[in-house]
């Protein structure tokens, strides 16, 4: 399925991380009021306030803004460091560096941390998101609206969660619930998917940006919502409860169409996440799998497919590999084994038809499928090929469960199973994934 942007009309930006400031910054008329789940934060009479410079950005006293989120915060004078903790992650930011510590994660930053008349001022952005608040800036009212992770949280469990995991749930927590997860794998967001399942039964996938839960997907049954929608509901169910689907998600200044996908619904939920809904279009549209990804998550990511890299190629074959496992023992059937052979030929197939640009199972030259597996070395008696172009591994394989040849061949009685993905292509077909199944 293309996707195609449209260009919208300018629209206001929202900048609030800091700048460095010096000891005499220029500052704006007056200072900004900070308000935290509806309620106004007020400093000791006499103490310095936050400061906003003449570039629009805002930086607040590091031990104010902490008690205001219930943190922790200590000071090491040897190191000129602001330490910022709760009970799951450590945040360290020092005074004129660029980066800050995230865990173990070492993240840039707009601007350094800075001393301003004799108190440390951080980021606020910066700080209150890395903490897993929502922050908001009213222009007329000179206001920034702070949402508390805490009070986030309650209205992101009610929206899904799987397990005990919802999204803005530390990634701690995931671990101490899940255990490690069993792989790790780069995806076309800023977060990296963290992959959970049973023998390939209650499958998930976790995004984890930051130390943060940024999605969810599953495709098993084990995922509650305060909508009352479970696995198995219908279509005309899902759409009762949250209404009207998107036809197009809005990012910066396009519009990017859905262009009418018949298997997936896509809602913006309560103004925090997109959900995902994905159904079984030969099951009676009955919801097979869920996809939830938090708003600022995904409006920060160019168009669909976000910015292609070569390590997602292998991510991308990995999950269609999984992902058709899953499926396959949800549907009370044995799970493929892994042919490296025919993962060759899927992925020379999948850069063959980005390179020349077409999309077919047999190339230019006449080579069928059959002829590209015996040419790997490969004796079957039965094989079968599918091919998807311009989706993620997820969307790629609910487009294939819900196509009747692909799907034939995701829930056959073939044994083995090689998959292959190239992007980065210039032509009509940006990214390219090749399965190919068979029988020995």
């Amino acid at each position: 399925m293309m996707k195609r942007g449209v260009v919208m009309g300018l629209i206001f930006s929202l900048v609030l991380a800091a700048v460095m400031l010096t000891a005499e910054p220029a500052m704006a008329v007056s200072s900004p009021e900070i308000v935290v789940d509806g309620q106004r934060l007020l400093l000791p009479a006499g103490e310095p306030g936050p400061v906003i410079s003449s570039e629009g950005r805002v930086l607040v006293p590091a031990r104010w803004i902490a008690e205001a989120l219930g943190l922790r915060v200590s000071w090491q004078e040897t190191t000129r460091q602001a330490i910022f903790e709760d009970a799951h992650q450590r945040t360290v930011l020092t005074i004129g560096s660029s980066t800050a510590q995230m865990g173990q994660d070492t993240v840039k930053l707009d601007s350094p941390a800075a001393v301003l008349q004799g108190r440390t001022y951080v980021p606020l952005r910066f700080v209150t998101e890395a903490f897993g608040a929502r922050v908001a800036w009213d222009p007329q009212a000179r206001q920034v609206n702070i949402e508390s992770f805490q009070s986030l949280a309650a209205q992101l469990k009610q929206l899904f969660q799987i397990r005990g995991i919802g999204l803005g749930d530390p990634a701690a927590l995931v671990v101490t619930l899940w255990g490690e997860p069993l792989e790790k794998l780069p995806s076309e967001y800023a977060f990296e998917w963290w992959i959970y399942h049973d023998h390939y039964r209650n499958y998930v996938q976790v995004g984890v940006e930051k130390e943060r839960v940024t999605a969810l997907y599953t495709n098993g049954i084990h995922w509650e919502s305060d909508s009352g929608l479970v696995a198995g509901s219908l279509q005309t169910a899902v759409r009762q409860v949250l209404g009207k689907p998107l036809d197009w998600i809005e990012k910066g200044q396009n519009r990017y169409l859905r262009d009418g996908k018949k298997h997936s619904d896509l809602f913006l939920m309560q103004d925090i996440a997109y959900g995902e809904f994905y159904y079984d279009i030969h099951e009676n549209h009955q919801v097979t799998a869920v996809q939830v990804t938090l708003k600022q998550t995904e409006e920060s990511m160019s168009g669909f497919l976000g910015n292609q890299r070569p390590e997602l190629e292998e991510s991308y074959s990995r999950q269609l590999f999984l992902l058709a496992n899953s499926l396959r023992t949800r549907m009370g059937l044995p799970a493929f084994q892994w042919n490296e052979q025919a993962a060759q030929a899927a992925e020379k197939h999948s850069r063959d038809m980005g390179a020349k640009d077409y999309f077919s199972h047999e190339t230019p030259e006449g080579r069928t499928f059959v002829q590209r597996l015996t040419a790997e070395g490969l004796r079957f008696t039965k094989a079968g090929e599918n091919i998807a172009a311009n989706l993620n591994a997820i969307n790629a394989h609910e487009a294939l469960m819900n196509s009747p040849g692909h799907r034939a061949n995701l829930l056959s009685d073939m044994t083995h199973l090689g998959t292959g993905s190239s992007q980065g292509h210039q032509g009509t077909f940006e990214l390219l994934h090749t399965q190919k199944f068979l029988s020995f």
